[in-house]
């Protein structure tokens, strides 16, 4: 009898434990999705500037601090690509922002150098 109940116990425990875990990586995934839905917004829809720019840095930041709190590497695994891609997405504005940048300064000083002559 005290052998049944030990193993009993030992079942909810387990139970309690997997339902745990599964209730805390569901509640990860559904952050890092908001969180993505927000940062997507910013990629497609927002300007690069430095308010935005910081915007993204804390998209970051945070989804790396939630990912890192993951047990589950397959879980962890996966919505890290996830942030990575929408990261490298804003990297890439970034830097046409800054091609854009260097590209009117070159006409720029055309147009000076020519206005001077």
């Amino acid at each position: 009898m005290n052998e049944e109940k030990n193993l009993k116990d030992e079942i909810i425990k387990e139970i309690v434990e997997m339902t745990e875990s599964f209730t805390k990586n569901t509640m990860e995934e559904i952050i890092i999705d908001e969180f993505f839905k927000i940062a997507e917004d910013y990629v497609n829809n927002k300007p690069y500037n430095l308010e935005n720019n910081l915007t993204m840095i804390g998209f970051a930041v945070e989804t790396n601090r939630i990912c890192d709190a993951i047990q589950d590497e397959k879980l962890k695994n996966k919505l890290e690509e996830k942030c990575q891609m929408i990261w490298d997405k804003w990297y890439q504005k970034i830097h046409n922002t800054i091609d854009e940048f260097d590209t009117v300064k070159a006409i720029k000083k055309k147009i000076e150098e020519k206005s001077k002559n």
